[in-house]
């Protein structure tokens, strides 16, 4: 006999949160440069946190060490 259990995730659990940075995107060749625009931030690549105070205190941490200027971040929250 086999038991098998499954955890039922409400919607709350299977948010995600990731962090954005306010940049401007590399265009060497383009003489018309773009717009600055809200993207993922380099040193948070292919990260995400399960809760927002996660994804708030890794932040804090990355300011902290860089002496980065808040107002460029932001919390973003994903389905």
């Amino acid at each position: 006999v086999s038991l098998h259990l499954f955890k039922r995730t409400t919607k709350e659990e299977a948010m995600t949160y990731t962090i954005e940075q306010y940049t401007v995107p590399m265009s060497y060749d383009d003489p018309i440069q773009p717009e600055p625009t809200w993207m993922s931030s380099p040193y948070f690549w292919d990260k995400e946190w399960k809760t927002e105070a996660g994804a708030r205190r890794a932040l804090e941490k990355h300011l902290r060490i860089c002496n980065g200027d808040p107002a460029k971040y932001r919390i973003r929250q994903q389905a």
